[in-house]
């Protein structure tokens, strides 16, 4: 549910990244909100809450991109459901979640 909430900024292309939306969980736990990032720690179902941060943000950007994948293809290849296409989807998971600053 949460990478749901944090998915809508993209689907609607208003970014192009869930952490450029910062009234997502997601943009405040990048921005360094601690409750952010203890929020995702639990969304990610790890009892750990001192999880160093580094490894929440590599796990919980690779779920972003599994489910953020665009949906439904029409005939004219745009897709129903707006996302990260399955080439970006792909790029994203080969660079384990490493995001640049």
């Amino acid at each position: 549910m949460v990478a749901y909430n944090d998915l809508n900024p993209v689907r609607a292309c208003i970014v192009e990244d869930s952490a450029d939306y910062k009234s997502s969980g997601y943009g405040e736990a990048v921005a360094g909100v601690k409750l952010a990032r203890n929020g995702l720690t639990i969304a990610l179902e790890r009892s750990d809450k001192a999880m160093q941060w580094s490894v929440v943000e590599r796990e919980y950007w690779k779920l972003l991109y599994e489910v953020g994948v665009e949906q439904n293809l029409r005939e004219d290849g745009s897709p129903v459901q707006a996302g990260f296409t399955r080439k970006e989807a792909l790029a994203e998971m080969k660079s384990e979640g490493r995001i640049p600053f």
